[in-house]
Order: structure tokens, then sequence, then C-alpha cells
């Protein structure tokens, strides 16, 4: 269980909008004559003023310009993540081995376990993580310190290796602000092997797809506030007042004060994220959730403004690529008919994963009849030790059609996984324990497991949890996140 200070805690919840700002230096352009017409190159109109996308250029240039140069160090990174996957997967193939195979064999044999000296350093080096108490956090202390060897060991085997094959990176189309590539294009000669576009197209796809949204955050993030700040100042004018007056009249008068009911519910809902005692972080707390109604007041006071003044905004969210992903064979839970399907990549021993799992599980409940919830493995070896072992458990546990319950369970013991913990796991939920010994080091298994992890490096994936639904890659995996993309697929359905 990853532990969280209180203070990082109320940090991290406290993070929220902006507040409605009151300077606004730049004039809107404005266009009397076709108030009704959606001209080219207009991003908003508030009446018949039209804001053209040009000035909204001027006012987010710079930060576009820095998201462009973050957007191609992403794609040289997800090259140059594909050129180590190639790298590995040469080197087995030079051994007799499979990747998975290769990787256990040179990295998880060559680790050892931790001293206490270095858990301790672990601890030390983030105490808004883990706290002060080791014995509390051990496990987790633990996983982070054998990532981290993991992650050297694999380091320098990776620089081993690339003394033997010759890598030649052509990554000068990968530079140009828009991608103009074919397919067959090679992007880096790994050996006589050529990387080319179609080896890692779809998650370059989705790459370019997550900085078109970033980049659509930030004009959409300038562009709402740019309107609101000229909305707040006409009001002012139209009642003769100042803003910090139309402020006090419409949201600040309307703040009701956060009872101490409140407070503890609110303590008692985040009580596994946050260290600490209720009486030292109560003020806090009644602070966040003062500022939350502020928020929403002011939110609703915008609107209100927005209504009135007719104000349409003509900005495009970018829509994300779709995906086709095979599920045969896989866990499933929920009609084959479905509406509604989520795919996850996971892996039993990434935290994240398991929060994911119970979000996808509470929602399939809530939409038993429309929603469809596929599972298929992303055991990242290299981080997480037990996490192949664990995928293999899962499966052989599917063939005994008790999937969901031995997942669930492993991601219970996610802290203490091992050979015994799992064993006794399949004994707990009634499986025939002779046939799971034998299944799950079934060689159709693995087989399996390998074209999971296979597709997991066609779609880019490198960390996990990743979530598709409907075949688009699904950002938010908060569980909000999660109720307002089934409901915006919903409305898309008519549903």
């Amino acid at each position: 269980m990853l532990v969280i200070s209180a203070l990082l805690t109320l940090e991290l919840m406290l993070s929220q909008p902006e507040r409605i700002v009151l300077e606004d230096p730049i004039t809107i352009t404005v266009d009397q004559d076709c108030p009704q017409i959606t001209p080219e190159g207009i991003v908003a109109a508030i009446g018949n003023e039209q804001i053209p996308q040009l000035q909204l250029g001027q006012w987010v240039g710079g930060k576009l310009e820095s998201l462009m140069v973050e957007r191609i160090a992403a794609r040289i990174d997800l090259v140059q993540i594909a050129t180590q996957d190639r790298l590995f997967r040469q080197e087995a193939r030079s051994l007799g081995l499979n990747r998975e195979k290769f990787i256990e064999i040179a990295i998880m044999q060559s680790m050892s376990p931790p001293t206490e000296q270095q858990l301790l350093e672990e601890l030390r080096s983030a105490p808004d993580l883990y706290g002060s108490d080791l014995e509390q956090v051990r496990e987790e202390v633990k996983a982070a310190v054998l990532r981290k060897q993991a992650a050297r060991i694999g380091r320098t085997l990776l620089e081993e290796i690339s003394q033997r094959i010759p890598i030649e990176y052509q990554l000068e189309p990968l530079r140009k602000r828009t991608l103009d590539l074919g397919l067959d294009d090679v992007v880096v000669m790994v050996g006589e092997e050529p990387l080319k576009i179609l080896d890692i197209e779809e998650g370059l796809e989705d790459l370019e797809h997550e900085y078109d949204w970033k980049k659509y955050e930030i004009e959409i993030g300038e562009l709402n506030r740019r309107i609101n700040d000229r909305l707040l100042k006409a009001e002012c004018k139209k009642q003769g007042i100042d803003a910090g007056q139309l402020l006090q009249q419409e949201v600040y008068s309307k703040l009701e004060p956060v009872k101490d009911s409140e407070v503890e519910s609110f303590f008692n809902m985040n009580r596994a994220r946050i260290v600490g005692d209720l009486d030292q972080i109560r003020e806090s707390i009644r602070a966040h959730l003062l500022t939350e109604r502020r928020i929403v007041l002011e939110a609703r006071f915008a609107e209100r403004m927005r209504a009135a003044a007719d104000v349409v905004i003509y900005l495009k969210k970018p829509s994300p690529p779709v995906h086709i992903i095979e599920i045969e064979g896989r866990a499933t839970r929920g009609p084959s008919d479905a509406p509604i399907q989520f795919i996850e990549f996971v892996d039993f021993q990434c935290e994240r994963c398991k929060d994911l799992w119970e979000f996808l599980e509470k929602v399939q409940e809530i939409h038993t009849d429309q929603v469809q919830v596929v599972v298929r493995n992303q055991p990242l070896g290299s981080i997480h030790p037990m996490s192949m072992n664990a995928a293999l458990a899962a499966e052989a546990a599917r063939l005994q059609g008790k999937y969901w319950e031995m997942g669930s369970g492993l991601f219970k013991l996610q802290d203490s996984l091992s050979a015994a913990t799992i064993t006794s796991l399949a004994k707990e939920i009634g499986l025939d324990l002779e046939r799971f010994e034998r299944d799950r080091l079934s060689p159709v298994l693995v087989m399996m497991i390998t074209d999971d992890l296979d597709e997991g490096q066609r779609l880019g994936i490198d960390r996990t949890p990743v979530l598709y639904l409907n075949g688009r890659k699904l950002a938010d995996k908060s569980w909000e996140g999660i109720l307002q993309a089934v409901h915006r697929e919903k409305v898309r359905q008519g549903l």
C-alpha cells in the first residue's frame, strides 16, 4: 500500500484550477459582420466578437513551443524503448531463448536481497512517500529497492549487448513538427534488423494523440480564462462595482462553512493515503473542502455569465485513434455483445493496476448488461520479479473458472507474492491444486502471455496500467474518469 504523508496528500488535493483572473492585457478582435457564421480559423465567439486561432496562438505560443520540444523527445524515447526491446530479443535468440526467459536469467537471477541499510536509505530518500516507520512499509520499500536494482542491471546488460550489436538511429523525420512518415520508413537499424514505423505505429499514434490532447488543454484553458476575464470586467462595469465586490456578492457570500462531520468523513474516506492523525490535519482538510466549494461557486457564476453573453467555443477536441485488440481466449467479465468494452493490460505487482482492477469491477457491477471487461497480461518482469508467475497463476485459475477470484487475491497479496503464497491462494479459492500446478507451467499459457507482451509492444505500452475503451486509449483512469468515459460513450451511442 502506497503511503503518502498528510502534508503531501493535502498539497496534491489542493491543486485546483485557476480562479477567475481579472487581468486581460490583449484586446480580443471584434468582427461585427458575421456573428452567426463560423469562419475558418475562429476558435470562439462572445456574442458578435470572434477570437481567431492566430490570436490564441499568440497567447499560448511559448507553452506550445515547450510542448513541441517535449513531444519530439517523447517520440525519440519511444524509438529507444523499442530499440532496447529489439536488443534483448536479438540477444535472446542468439542464446536459443525467448525474451522473457532471457530477462529472467540475465536480470532476475543476478539480483540479491536488499540489505537493511539499503532499505533504510530508500526510506529516507522519500519521507513524503513512505513516512518514517520502516516496519509499516517494509514490503513497499523492498519492492522499490528491487526495482531500482533490476533497472541498474538491465542498463548494464543493454550497454554490454550494444557493444556487440551496432545501433544506427535515423531520427531526423521524428524531429519535424508534423510527422509525414510511411509505414516502411526505417527509424533505426539494430544490427542487420530494421526498426520501421510499422513496428511502432500504434504506440506512435497514441503518443501523438496524447500530445495533441495536451495542446488542446493548454489552448482551451487559456481561451476559457480570457473569456471569463472579459465577462467579469463587463459584469463589473454593468453593475458599477469592482471585481472584489462582485465576487463577494456572487461567490463568497454563498460559501457555507465546512462541518466537523464533513471533515471526519473526508478523512475516513482517504485514510489509507494519509499518514497522521485527524487532529493534526483537521484544519487543512477543512480549508481544502472550503476551497472546493468556492471553486464550484466560481464555476457556476462563470457559467451564468457565459450563458448570458452567448459564448460559443469552436475549438475541437482531438479524436483518439481506435485500435483493434484481439481478446479471444482472454479473461472476460460481462456480456460478449456489450456496447462498452474495457480492455486492461495488467501487471499484478503494479499498485495502480490494483486500483484500476477494483474500479472496473465496480463499473461492471453498476452497468452489468452494458459493460464488458477484458484483461490481457503485461507483466513487467524487469521491475516486478513475481509478475510473470502471478500472470501464469491467474491464467491457470481461468482454466478452472476462477480467474477473477485469483486476480483479486493476487492483488491483495501484492506486497508478499511468492510461490508459497500463490499456492496457498489457489487452495483457498478451491482450485484443483494438482491441475493448477501443471497448468501454470504450461507452454500454452507461457505463449499466451508472450503474445500479450508482443501486443503491448505493438501498442507502445511500456508501463501499467493501460486501459482501452472500445479501442481508444483512456488517459484518465481514476474512478471519476472511468465513470465519465462510460457516460460519454453511452451518450455517443444513444444508450
